[in-house]
């Protein structure tokens, strides 16, 4: 992503967030998979914020996004 530039600010912010599963279990399947994928894209539209890859195993999830630094995007996932 390259430099986005607002009225008063410029930015170029990543999150790399991981999301594992407790105690190491592998529970995650690929239907699980989807429906994060579904979430990730209504928190899109509502909150702004970019995912630009979205990964998972069957142990963790993995985001990597990009949002405006004013958002606050660990309060978005909640």
């Amino acid at each position: 992503m390259a430099i986005v530039k607002s009225w008063y600010c410029a930015y170029d912010v990543h999150y790399h967030i991981m999301f594992p599963v407790k105690y190491g279990k592998a529970l995650l399947r690929p239907d699980i998979e989807h429906e994060f994928i579904r979430i990730a894209n209504e928190m899109h539209e509502r909150y702004e914020i970019e995912f630009e890859a979205i990964g998972a195993d069957r142990i963790h999830i993995h985001l990597l996004c990009s949002a405006y630094p004013k958002i606050d995007i660990v309060v978005g996932m909640l």
